[in-house]
């Protein structure tokens, strides 16, 4: 027998990186964070482009809470893991950022489970300590 879903693993289940960014965002302007986001570029025939210079990978949010300068690094993923994979680069940067300075740094993967848990939350109200 098939073990029913809870109402928050249902939601998380159905929610879009795109759905889950929008919460994030909004979160980390009422925890007061200063953050960035870069935007795919779409173009007229459908493909979608993220230009940068560098190496690839880097996390789709980063926030510096502006009083007590503690960083955050995350990568935004959807909840299924066939959908939502973790690419080799985007672990290089998460673990670089973790090793870099653990103390003021939190840096890892975000799914819509850990928005709906309360981890998000905890973690930005770690950053404003």
């Amino acid at each position: 027998m098939t073990r029913r879903l809870s109402n928050n693993e249902r939601i998380a289940r159905d929610m879009s990186e795109a759905e889950l960014k929008d919460c994030v965002q909004d979160a980390l302007e009422a925890f007061g964070y200063i953050w960035k986001h870069d935007r795919p570029a779409r173009y007229a025939d459908g493909r979608v482009r993220t230009h940068f210079e560098g190496h690839a990978g880097f996390p789709d949010i980063v926030a510096v809470h502006p009083q007590t300068g503690k960083i955050l690094l995350f990568e935004l993923k959807v909840e299924l893991p066939s959908k939502g994979e973790v690419s080799n680069d985007q672990l290089v940067w998460l673990d670089a950022f973790e090793l870099s300075c653990e103390a003021s740094v939190a840096s890892g993967v975000w799914r819509p489970s850990d928005w709906l848990s309360g981890v998000v939350g905890e973690t930005l109200a770690w950053g404003r300590r």
